[in-house]
């Protein structure tokens, strides 16, 4: 194993998982210090998280381990941030891995991301992107995902709809209609009761309620 980028992305998930938590060895105002420098280096953390994304597998020894923890300490990153300063291009890399290995850790960076508000309203490139890239993961979705994927895609569906499907019909050019087509997509390839999806839909232009 390469330990020393495990290490270090095991140290720094750790890391930024501390900062979330306030306790009674941290001050406010040292906790606050401690956050301030985190964002400080945020460009630099991404930066290194883009490139590990990217690696072949052939690049790295125990390339899974490696990349899951990469995900895993994005996935805490995103949960910690007010805000989103993500380059849209680690975002598009982000969904693309998801789409080709449908790794649980890359579909919990989603929701985080999904979970945002997205604001300021400067962030809406961000948001737009990731709404974007959901549909066309919900287009793809396969009969023999496990119930694991499938549980987390439709939290992501939840989220989507009970979040921002107001502000979807706002974008301009948003693509309604393969949204809509992949969530029938979705829901009808659902074969238990436990599974299968139950949204309700409210928008100016249509009301649903599927069960």
């Amino acid at each position: 194993m390469e330990t020393q980028p495990f290490l270090g992305l095991l140290l720094l998930t750790t890391t930024i998982e501390e900062l979330g938590q306030l306790n009674e060895d941290c001050t406010i105002k040292r906790c606050n210090q401690l956050k301030t420098i985190l964002n400080q280096h945020v460009p630099h953390i991404l930066q290194i998280i883009h490139v590990l994304i990217n690696k072949h597998d052939y690049e790295l020894k125990d390339a899974l381990l490696i990349k899951q923890q990469v995900l895993r300490c994005l996935d805490r990153l995103i949960n910690r941030l007010s805000i989103l300063p993500l380059p849209s291009q680690l975002i598009d890399d982000l969904f693309q891995y998801a789409s080709s290995t449908w790794s649980i850790d890359a579909l919990n960076c989603i929701h985080e991301l999904i979970l945002k508000q997205h604001l300021p309203r400067q962030y809406d490139a961000i948001l737009h992107a990731s709404l974007r890239h959901v549909i066309q993961l919900i287009l793809i979705v396969e009969q023999n995902l496990s119930a694991t994927i499938i549980n987390k895609l439709t939290e992501i569906l939840h989220s989507l709809f009970n979040l921002h499907l107001k502000r979807c019909e706002s974008i301009e050019s948003f693509p309604m209609f393969e949204l809509l087509t992949g969530f029938y997509k979705f829901t009808l390839q659902q074969v238990t009761n436990p599974s299968f999806c139950f949204f309700k839909f409210e928008s100016k232009n249509f009301v649903f309620l599927i069960k």
